[in-house]
């Protein structure tokens, strides 16, 4: 009995171990992150939400992100679980999961969201729509709030999915649309997370630790 318990307590630490050296390999491709985030400021001229003049069409950034992260998804025979959830024609959310044991719990990011706030390019000393960079800065309508997260988070999914490390705790993202202006209720009405309601209220960018 006392070879079994040691067995199997040396096996979860070599696990642990294998776990840390993966994730520890993990670091922001620069060139990648700035590349897609480039993508996502080019179209932000369409995900400006305030409507009735400016309704966004969340799917225009989503696509981006999914041509990144469906090569890596299960239906691939890669390690992320990817869901298009849309409720109103264009508007879709996105749920990305990368699994780790049963029962490990998750962590949880929830409110990285596609639309942007309204920029007038006459009131702007650069364009908006087109990502710039000044010295160390990156400059571009939804930089900071919030397509700079969702390319950063991207970029985190796609590294799980090539190094694919043996988590004990699933990671999971929530993409989300219609995060700046709650007008049209329904484009986050019904989201789940693993049989959870998410309500349309969660669009604050949070962390918990089990879904």
């Amino acid at each position: 009995r006392l070879a079994v318990e040691y067995h199997c307590e040396h096996s979860i630490i070599h696990t642990r171990q294998q776990a840390v050296m993966s994730l520890a390999s993990l670091e922001l491709k620069e060139e990648r992150f700035v590349s897609l985030l480039g993508k996502l400021i080019g179209e932000a001229k369409y995900l400006q939400n305030n409507p009735p003049d400016l309704v966004p069409v969340e799917d225009r950034a989503a696509r981006h992100i999914l041509e990144i992260l469906e090569p890596l998804s299960s239906d691939n025979n890669g390690p992320l679980l990817i869901q298009h959830v849309s409720f109103v024609e264009g508007r879709g959310n996105i749920i990305v999961e990368y699994p780790g044991q049963p029962g490990g719990g998750c962590i949880s990011f929830v409110g990285a969201h596609l639309d942007v706030v309204t920029a007038n390019p006459d009131t702007w000393t650069f364009d908006p729509f087109t990502l710039t960079q000044n010295g160390d800065k990156l400059q571009g309508r939804g930089v900071t709030d919030c397509l700079g997260h969702v390319a950063m988070l991207t970029e985190l999914f796609r590294q799980l999915g090539e190094l694919k490390p043996k988590l004990q705790t699933s990671v999971l993202a929530v993409f989300i649309a219609n995060e700046e202006n709650a007008t049209v209720s329904a484009v986050q009405n019904g989201l789940r997370c693993s049989g959870q309601q998410l309500q349309g209220a969660l669009a604050v960018a949070a962390v918990t630790s089990s879904c």
